[in-house]
C-alpha cells in the first residue's frame, strides 16, 4: 500500500451552523486538502461542546465538514458526529486520529475500526484504507 498524506487545517465552527436552530446538521463540504479520510476533524473544546450538545464527559474529534463521497461519508458519519476512537485506541487530537490511520496503513491493514458518537447512541465502523481520501 503506498502512504497517504494528510494537510490538516483547525478551525472554528461558523456560528450561523444549523444546530443553533435545532436542524440537524446537514453535509457540508470543505476543500479536499483540508479533509483526513473524506472529514474535517475539530478537537472537542467548550464552545462546540455546548453548540452540539455534546457531554462535556465526552472526549473525541467533532466531524465539522464531510466530503459527500468521501471514505468517511460511506460508511455513514456525518458533521456533528465524535469520533471517539480508532482501532480501539481514544482520540483526542486530529495528530492522534492520523497517527492510528497511518500505523494501520504502514501495517498493510485493509480498513480501521473507528467509534463513532452521535447523540447518545457509539457504534463502531469499519472504514477501508483502500483508495482513501
Amino acid at each position: 500500500n503506498k502512504p497517504i498524506n494528510y494537510t490538516v487545517r483547525l478551525g472554528e465552527v461558523p456560528s450561523d451552523s444549523p444546530e443553533d436552530n435545532g436542524e440537524e446538521p446537514s453535509v457540508s463540504e470543505a476543500p479536499a486538502e483540508d479533509l483526513i479520510l473524506g472529514a474535517q476533524l475539530t478537537p472537542l473544546n467548550r464552545e462546540l461542546r455546548t453548540k452540539y450538545r455534546i457531554a462535556s464527559t465526552a472526549a473525541g474529534l467533532l466531524v465539522t465538514a464531510i466530503d459527500p463521497t468521501g471514505t468517511l461519508a460511506r460508511v455513514g458519519v456525518r458533521p456533528g458526529d465524535v469520533i471517539r476512537q480508532v482501532n480501539q485506541v481514544a482520540i483526542e487530537k486530529v495528530i492522534d486520529f492520523k497517527r492510528e490511520v497511518d500505523k494501520a496503513i504502514a501495517a498493510k491493514r485493509d480498513a480501521v475500526l473507528i467509534r463513532v458518537q452521535r447523540g447518545n447512541a457509539a457504534q463502531f465502523v469499519t472504514v477501508l484504507l483502500e483508495g482513501a481520501n
